[in-house]
């Protein structure tokens, strides 16, 4: 929990897809809305951006990151991967890490901490999907290259 006396203000956003963005629940329990209030109620001054499309790809999340540094944030969530793991056509774990190692770099480089959530692909999808099983792995390896969070 910060300081009792003075809480920095946090500005956190959130870049992802459907996912995140919630589409067709009411806003008072979208992410956004339940994230920033679980952060007051334990003391947080935070100001929380979702900046979700729903679609969006890790491909199309390094092209929004100039949307979501216009807002300057402290605190960048990326959940990015889904559109990209569920994407029939699309096979190439090594763009996928490619894209998120990107956006993580360049958030790093203007000081933004940076957390990245990961996805959990059901265990009974068909068996072209059963690669994307493996996603764990490219987590954990980012985590590696860039840190794990302390």
């Amino acid at each position: 929990m910060p300081d009792a006396a003075t809480p920095p203000h946090l500005k956190l956003s959130i870049l992802g897809d459907s996912v995140t963005q919630c589409p067709g629940i009411g806003y008072d329990v979208k992410l956004r809305t339940q994230l920033e209030a679980a952060l007051r109620a334990r003391g947080y001054d935070v100001t929380l951006r979702n900046h979700s499309i729903g679609g969006t790809t890790t491909g199309d999340g390094v092209a929004l990151l100039d949307w979501v540094m216009a807002h300057k944030p402290d605190v960048v969530l990326i959940a990015l991967g889904t559109n990209d793991a569920l994407d029939p056509n699309n096979d190439n774990v090594e763009a996928i890490e490619r894209n998120l190692g990107e956006a993580i770099e360049k958030l790093r480089a203007a000081n933004v901490t940076v957390l990245l959530a990961g996805i959990r692909i059901r265990h009974d999808f068909e068996w072209r999907y059963m690669w994307r099983m493996y996603a764990k792995f490219l987590v954990n390896s980012l985590l590696e290259l860039f840190g794990r969070p302390p």
